[in-house]
């Protein structure tokens, strides 16, 4: 198993493999979905446009829906269905965004190029998505991309590695 998606329409649970294909929960029983037999490497999923969901695949070097569009996005781990018509992909460097419309896919490029974000520490919420990095937690709204907000952290407070060495100092001397 490489990845779980709940739809919150549906409730359904979504269960990508790493060879063989992607899966879904129907009450008590799990059963593969059709087309996905032979697709390998999916990272993540989701699902858009609802009440009618459709499954979103990241594959190695793909982005694709499924039954329809793909569009290569080599690098990427992990995605975000921010609405039914904005997802974003996070590759090794940066956040990459697509458009969705009448089943296709757009690429609408890259954004923050030169930051490496953790793509385990993001989740998206009223239409935004919320990643962190080593510079602390940016707030990205589909539009607004170029003025995105960071959410920094109190840098005044002192660390557990600071005190440790001001107190192994201290000891020293005396």
């Amino acid at each position: 198993i490489t990845a779980f998606h709940q739809s919150p329409e549906s409730g359904k649970i979504y269960i990508s493999t790493l060879n063989h294909g992607v899966f879904v929960s129907k009450g008590k029983q799990v059963e593969r979905i059709a087309g996905t037999e032979h697709m390998v490497f999916v990272n993540s999923l989701c699902t858009y446009n609802s009440p009618h969901p459709r499954l979103l695949l990241l594959t190695n070097h793909y982005l694709q829906i499924q039954g329809a569009d793909s569009i290569r996005t080599d690098g990427s781990n992990q995605i975000f269905c921010i609405n039914d018509s904005i997802v974003y992909t996070i590759p090794e460097m940066g956040i990459h965004k697509y458009k969705i419309k009448n089943n296709r896919l757009y690429d609408c490029g890259s954004f923050f190029d030169d930051i490496h974000f953790n793509a385990q520490a993001a989740f998206s919420l009223n239409n935004t998505l919320y990643i962190g990095s080593d510079l602390g937690v940016i707030q990205l709204t589909p539009g607004k991309e170029e003025a995105a907000k960071w959410i920094t952290f109190d840098n005044k407070a002192p660390s557990l590695q600071f005190i440790g060495i001001i107190l192994f100092t201290m000891m020293s001397i005396i």
